[in-house]
């Protein structure tokens, strides 16, 4: 319980101070100039609206385990690609909140709406979502101290089947990324992810 404790603690601080001293920024709307509403993550619209926005740059299929979604090219986004972490950077609103600002033209979208999955055999896949979010992550420190952050996807807890969504049986694991704290709001973040055993000391 004290660990747990001393976590939490640790994540406080961490956030404290990079709300300090991060990179301040408001990002922009979609490019269509739409304002981001009060939906439903599950609203029924989601599946179809960021359908042709998203198609030049990947492909929607339909997978067994997590039915309508969002795979990107790999010529587009490269064979590493992880979501949170390739060709963007963190930021912080205004009004405080930790924010993902993507290099993609596209990213408005997967990485404020929805939910990323990994999936066997196509890598990454994005599942459709009408709630908007800075970025639909979740966060832990490295025990001891905090000395490192790590980030990962929010596991989705629904997909789509028909139009509708349907509430997942299992939720996927988390899969974290890792860096020292002191990097985090670095504009190359991807650069300083840890590997190996440097990222398990961290977890």
């Amino acid at each position: 319980m004290w660990k747990s404790q001393r976590r939490v603690l640790a994540f406080t601080v961490v956030v404290a101070l990079f709300c300090l001293t991060g990179p301040a920024l408001s990002q922009g709307a979609p490019p269509e100039g739409d304002v981001p509403q009060d939906y439903a993550d599950t609203d029924p619209s989601a599946v179809e609206v960021f359908r042709e926005e998203l198609a030049p740059h990947g492909v929607w299929v339909e997978d067994p385990a997590y039915g309508l979604v969002w795979v990107p090219s790999v010529q587009v986004v490269g064979p590493d690609f992880v979501p949170y972490l390739t060709a963007g950077y963190w930021g912080y609103t205004a009004e405080g909140d930790w924010i993902w600002v993507s290099d993609y033209e596209w990213g408005w979208a997967v990485f404020h709406y929805g939910r990323w999955v990994w999936v066997p055999e196509r890598g990454w896949a994005w599942i459709p979502g009408r709630a908007y979010a800075p970025a639909w992550v979740v966060w832990r420190v490295g025990y001891p101290g905090y000395d490192y952050v790590g980030w990962a996807p929010m596991p989705p807890s629904y997909y789509w089947y028909g139009g509708v969504a349907v509430s997942l049986w299992v939720v996927p694991p988390p899969y974290y990324v890792y860096c020292e704290s002191r990097y985090v709001f670095t504009r190359h973040v991807h650069s300083h992810r840890l590997h190996g055993y440097r990222a398990h000391e961290a977890a």
